[in-house]
């Protein structure tokens, strides 16, 4: 459930974010004085001949409570440039750490990002509403319990593209892995790239406040595109997923991986499997790839579901799937 709460969590603070900022911007455009609810404001102009407006925003803040979690999210200080030609377009940039929260009943975490360049683009429509969000940065450290992880790009972003509906991209290139994480050779240290292309249903308006409030919203998550390049493998995916009455994940995927044998040799090389068994699975993808007359034992292709609680891969069970919140069947 802790999962649950921290998904709904991140997309309230994502969402509250930058319409914050796009009605602070709004506000100064129309003359009006700046809010001070949850940050301190000032206004700032450069007299440098046609230079445009800045508006700084100091201590920004969001909070909130998901089923017994409170979370809250904090910036030191967002700098939004504006622009009387093209009011719907606003540029801003984070120059101090982002701090996320959380804490309750079911656990307590925090974790910084850290970045040597953070910004976004916002969008806006007519009405003032955000419509689209590109948020780009570089030289990323995002640090929490136990875990490190250093990103050298990355690239979000999020387009309102119908009520309820919003289609999101992820591009992460560089990844360094926390040492705990790590496999053994020849899958390194080091994730060269992830891009994931994506659609979620349910989102409002009104944002759901939790997991039972998305399944009420008929809310989906569907992964158009998953690819993964990760030294000599590469992966790529797709999937879609709801959640059932007891609010546990249910739907179906596919996915590809290119040279497995990689990964049996790193598994091996951090002892998650015996060498044995490296050799048996290794024979086992020989053989099945010689009846399907196919030349290349290294590439591998399944299907998974989930259904009833329970994650399936090639009709064997996996895992037993938890649930992501309360509902009639499920107690907190």
């Amino acid at each position: 459930m802790l999962a649950g709460a921290i998904i709904s969590a991140i997309l309230a603070a994502w969402h509250g974010l930058w319409q914050h900022i796009a009605d602070e911007a709004a506000l100064v455009h129309s003359g009006r004085s700046v809010s001070t609810a949850s940050a301190w404001v000032s206004l700032e102009h450069d007299e440098t001949l046609l230079a445009e407006p800045r508006l700084t925003l100091n201590g920004l803040r969001a909070s909130g409570r998901i089923e017994s979690q409170a979370w809250q999210w904090q910036a030191g200080q967002a700098i939004v440039t504006l622009s009387d030609a093209a009011p719907q377009h606003l540029e801003v940039l984070f120059t101090a750490p982002q701090r996320f929260s959380a804490s309750g009943s079911m656990g307590r975490a925090t974790a910084v990002l850290w970045a040597d360049n953070l910004g976004a683009r916002l969008e806006l429509r007519k009405d003032g509403r955000v419509a689209n969000v590109t948020m780009t940065g570089d030289g990323l450290t995002l640090i929490g319990p136990q875990f490190e992880i250093a990103i050298s790009e990355a690239k979000i972003t999020s387009e309102d593209v119908s009520n309820g509906m919003l289609r999101l991209t992820l591009s992460l290139a560089a990844v360094s892995l926390p040492v705990d994480w790590r496999l053994g050779a020849p899958l390194d240290g080091n994730i060269d790239k992830a891009e994931i292309v994506g659609w979620i249903e349910g989102v409002g308006p009104p944002l759901p406040i939790d997991a039972a409030g998305w399944h009420k919203a008929e809310g989906a998550l569907d992964i158009s595109s998953l690819d993964l390049t990760w030294g000599p493998l590469s992966a790529q995916g797709n999937g879609r997923a709801t959640l059932d009455k007891a609010l546990k994940l249910q739907g179906h995927g596919r996915f590809t991986l290119n040279r497995i044998d990689a990964v049996l040799e790193a598994a091996a090389a951090a002892e998650l499997i015996s060498a044995n068994w490296q050799q048996a699975i290794s024979t086992a993808l020989d053989r099945l790839a010689r009846v399907r007359g196919e030349e290349n034992s290294q590439r591998v292709t399944g299907r998974f579901s989930m259904a009833n609680g329970v994650l399936r891969w090639a009709g064997l069970p996996l895992a037993v799937l938890p649930a992501l919140g309360c509902s009639e069947t499920a107690a907190c």
